[in-house]
């Protein structure tokens, strides 16, 4: 009689992998549970969302007007939209390709291009923001794939909407949501003379209740690309105040919030920082602007920030000449309440890893219960 002791299958190490897959991806929807965050110099409660660094400060978004343009006013022209912008000594560049949709002209179907602009990232905040507080399942997609998304409804996009004084009828969110469905974005690194390819989409795929009426309450579902995924194993995002940032009246304002709190995470009291203009507006997406104009820009939106409680007053724009090249720059000082969330931000991601590295080294370790909610 054999006395050997039966290996595992195959399977078994698999369904152990998915497991740990599983709970790395469950740390994504352990925020911190709502509660009081500074909106326009006010206390409310909100949640809390996640923002990955890597494709939030990437300049993924054609700004301002004419994101919308119909198919018949471009021809001759380029629709894909490149650029260029710097993450420390990398050049790279950030190809922005439309979605083609369908609008109603005097009662007939006309075919637009669509980018990509400020509607769509607000509604993408959002989706993070479902899946920062409800978590990431395996979703069946058409053609029988599983991915990992969430699951929505056109009625909880609109009420997070409203609750940062943003609202939007239905026909607009669901034409956004085609339009981050359906456009494409590549990011590549420039090495010499050759343009390497680094990451792809952010979604991977989306089924869409496009024709549904009353409230919008229709279920949809969205999927995260391979790379998305991949940056929330590793934990490579972190914590916001998700009404706090992106009640903020311009999309400049809001982006320069959202810059400052992924990128300032040693703020003291009384410290300052230096937010180079050029910088500022390459990762934005409106590099070509002319300085005056780009100083005009990031002045106005530094007196909202200033007047909403998060920083101690406007300065004015210093010249840098570096490399024969002009900038501007301006010292910001942060109040005690930006400080408070960069200090909440570093210790929720000290302790998430921690817990990431149990969840792979010790098969017994079992995640808290999500604190997070939203409603």
């Amino acid at each position: 009689m054999s006395d050997q002791t039966e290996e595992p299958s195959s399977d078994y190490y698999l369904e152990e992998i998915e497991d740990v897959c599983q709970q790395q991806l469950d740390l994504f929807s352990l925020v911190d549970a709502p509660e009081k965050q500074l909106v326009k110099g006010k206390y409310v409660r909100s949640p809390y969302s996640n923002s990955i660094g890597s494709i939030d400060l990437i300049p993924r978004f054609k700004r301002g007007d004419g994101s919308v343009v119909a198919v018949s006013a471009t021809i001759g022209k380029k629709l894909i939209i490149e650029n260029r912008y710097r993450i420390g000594k990398n050049e790279l560049i950030c190809k922005i390709q439309p979605a083609v949709i369908e609008r109603k002209v005097k009662g007939e179907l006309v075919e637009f291009y669509a980018w990509s602009g400020d509607r769509e990232e607000l509604i993408e905040k959002i989706l993070f923001l479902i899946a920062s507080n409800r978590g990431l399942s395996k979703i069946k997609m058409p053609g029988g794939v599983d991915r990992y998304g969430i699951h929505f409804t056109l009625y909880e996009i609109r009420t997070q909407l409203q609750k940062i004084g943003k609202t939007r009828p239905y026909d607009v969110i669901r034409e956004a949501l085609i339009v981050i469905r359906d456009s494409n974005t590549t990011i590549s690194q420039v090495d010499g003379t050759r343009s390497i390819t680094i990451t792809h989409d952010i979604f991977s795929d989306a089924v869409l209740e496009v024709s549904g009426t009353g409230r919008g309450r229709d279920r949809c579902s969205i999927t995260f690309s391979d790379y998305i995924i991949e940056q929330i194993q590793q934990v490579n995002y972190r914590q916001y105040p998700f009404a706090s940032i992106n009640v903020h009246d311009t999309p400049l304002s809001r982006f320069i919030h959202h810059y400052l709190t992924n990128n300032w995470t040693n703020a003291t009291p009384g410290v300052t920082r230096k937010i180079y203009v050029n910088e500022i507006f390459g990762a934005f997406g409106k590099n070509h602007l002319s300085m005056p104009v780009k100083r005009r820009d990031t002045r106005a939106a530094l007196e909202i920030l200033v007047k909403a409680g998060w920083f101690t007053n406007v300065p004015y724009s210093k010249k840098q000449t570096m490399n024969s090249n002009i900038d501007y720059y301006y010292e910001m000082t942060p109040t005690e309440v930006f400080v408070e969330e960069v200090v909440r931000a570093n210790s929720k991601k000290k302790g998430l890893r921690i817990m990431e590295e149990k969840v792979r080294l010790d098969p017994s370790f079992i995640l808290p219960l999500p604190k997070g909610e939203i409603s």
